[in-house]
Formats: structure tokens, C-alpha cells, sequence
């Protein structure tokens, strides 16, 4: 029997965002590239146990859903909002890098924050912002960070000019910093918050040309969306004068974070689903950007315990 044929094509130049291909590798530009050629070179055999991992995977969530409620699959770059079994909003997201993953959990969403802060957590603040300060001076000014050092009355701001940056040695930093409302915040307007172990919630982005790409994991493990406004106001009906004109001229003003309670929380459901039936009933295949189809698969092939 004659081999099938497998398409090749010479190794393609790294891009900055991470993908092999030109430098519009991240846009779906109808070309046949490097991307197209991939997903074709992929054996029948191992889409059969893509789907297999995935139907697994169906089998560790829930038998039912809430009629209303939120759902970001990781793979797809997308959300959700699940109401009456009907899909009623859809929208692009982006997820963590894979060296900074967004998880895959479930949890209550109970407030947004309109206009937030931004408390830059310890780990990133020691990664990301500290080489920034070292290399350019007026980097925190510039970004509207603030440094602070203790908490609620005993809270005082330093001067960063103060501090020498070049002196830290890496480890925990022996100050806060945190980011103000306005145009470069990276929470952008509005933070969707749904209380979970791994502080991780959905949130707008300044980066708004980000949600062009096709692929999307340029995120520090939080969820940012194409279309807050939208999923804001879907989520806020029904609850007082909080409604699409309400919130942009709330998020327009710039004053200091506003927090508004959900008078229906909902849950949200971060997923993890390579391979699914669309809406059509067609099948929906996507790249396995964290690597873990092959963990399943091999928990799924192994010989059962004692055996």
C-alpha cells in the first residue's frame, strides 16, 4: 500500500508573539502557509485520539449547566455567555502564555469592577515590571504605577526616585506597586470577578489590536475580552440604571474603581477543549497550545492500577 503523502515545507522564521511563520503569521490572511500545511499533515489516526481526549474530557464536567452562564475555552481563544441553552453573546479572548497558563476551574462571578486598580501581583512585579524600571527611569511614571508600602491606614506612597532599582536582587520586593485607573491601565475598563484560588479573572485590555491575531495566548493567566461593554451590560440587566450608556460614561470618567454587585451572579467555566461539535454539528478542531492532549492520552492508554 503506497505511504500517504505528507506535505513539507522549509522550517519557518520565530516570530516576537511566538508563532513560526512571517511576520502576520498571527492573522488569518487566507493564504496557504506554514499553519494551513500543519493541520494537514495531521493523521487521521491522531485526530481519532484527539477526540477521544476530548470526549474524556466532557466526561469530568458537570451532567447539567446553569441555564445561564459563562464559558471561556482556553484552545479557542473565545467566551461565551450561555443563557436559556442558547449561545446570546460570543467574543474573542486571550489567555496565558505557555509559561503562564490560564487554568482550567470553575467559580461564581459576583461583581466588576468598573475603572480599577491594578495591584500588580508580587511574582509579575518582580519578572516584568522590575527590568522595565531598570532599563527606563520614568517607566512607572509613564505607566501610572504607584509604590506603596503597608496596607489600608498604615498605607504610604513612595517616591520611586528613592529607590535603587538596580540594587534588588530579584527576590520578593519590599514594596507594592499598583497601577491607576486610566488609558494604559492593564485591566483596561472593567474586571469581571469570580473569587478562585488562582486570582485569575476576566478582564478589557488597552491592547485592543491584540484580538486581531489568531492566536491569542499573550496574557499573564488572566482572560481578556474583545467586548466588556457588551458582557457587562448583558450580565447587569435588570439592575437599576446599570446599562450600556451607564457604564461607558462610567469607564469614560476615570474615576477611581466602582464596584458593581450582580444581582444574578453566574458561573464561569474555564475549559480546555481541543475538539468539539459546533453548533452545526461540525467538528471544530483546534491546536493544543499548552501541550496537555498527550497527558490525557497516555492517563488513557495506561494499564488500570494493580494490574
Amino acid at each position: 500500500m503506497r505511504a500517504p503523502k505528507t506535505w513539507r515545507i522549509r522550517p519557518p522564521l520565530r516570530t516576537p508573539c511566538g508563532c513560526s511563520s512571517g511576520a502576520t503569521a498571527c492573522r488569518a490572511d487566507g493564504v496557504l502557509g506554514p499553519a494551513t500545511l500543519r493541520a494537514l499533515n495531521v493523521t487521521a489516526q491522531r485526530r481519532a485520539e484527539q477526540l477521544r481526549v476530548n470526549l474524556e474530557r466532557w466526561r469530568w464536567l458537570p451532567r447539567a449547566f446553569p441555564d445561564r452562564h459563562i464559558e471561556v475555552n482556553i484552545p479557542a481563544y473565545t467566551l461565551r455567555l450561555i443563557e436559556g441553552g442558547r449561545i446570546t453573546l460570543r467574543m474573542n479572548a486571550i489567555v496565558g502564555r505557555s509559561y503562564r497558563q490560564t487554568p482550567v476551574f470553575s467559580a461564581r462571578m459576583t461583581y466588576l469592577g468598573l475603572n480599577p486598580y491594578w495591584e500588580v501581583p508580587a511574582k509579575l512585579a518582580r519578572l516584568d515590571v522590575l527590568p522595565r524600571v531598570r532599563a527606563d527611569a520614568r517607566y512607572l511614571q509613564d505607566m501610572g504605577f504607584e509604590v506603596l508600602q503597608g496596607w489600608g491606614t498604615e498605607e504610604r506612597r513612595l517616591d520611586p526616585a528613592d529607590i535603587d532599582w538596580q540594587s534588588l536582587d530579584g527576590g520578593a520586593l519590599p514594596f507594592r506597586l499598583r497601577q491607576a485607573p486610566g488609558p494604559r491601565n492593564a485591566l483596561g475598563r472593567i474586571k469581571f470577578m469570580f473569587p478562585n484560588p488562582y486570582n485569575v479573572y476576566i478582564h478589557d485590555t488597552p491592547h485592543r489590536e491584540l484580538f486581531g491575531m489568531s492566536r491569542r495566548d499573550f496574557s499573564s493567566g488572566c482572560i481578556r475580552i474583545s467586548r466588556p461593554i457588551d458582557l457587562a451590560s448583558r450580565l447587569l440587566e435588570g439592575t437599576g440604571d446599570w446599562m450600556e450608556a451607564r457604564l461607558e460614561q462610567a469607564t469614560e470618567t476615570g474615576e477611581p474603581t466602582v464596584t458593581v454587585p450582580l444581582a444574578r451572579p453566574v458561573e464561569v467555566h474555564v475549559l480546555y477543549f481541543t475538539a468539539w461539535a459546533g453548533e452545526d454539528g461540525a467538528l471544530q478542531l483546534r491546536d493544543d497550545i499548552y501541550r496537555r492532549d498527550g497527558d490525557v492520552l497516555r492517563g488513557l492508554d495506561a494499564p488500570p492500577p494493580g494490574s
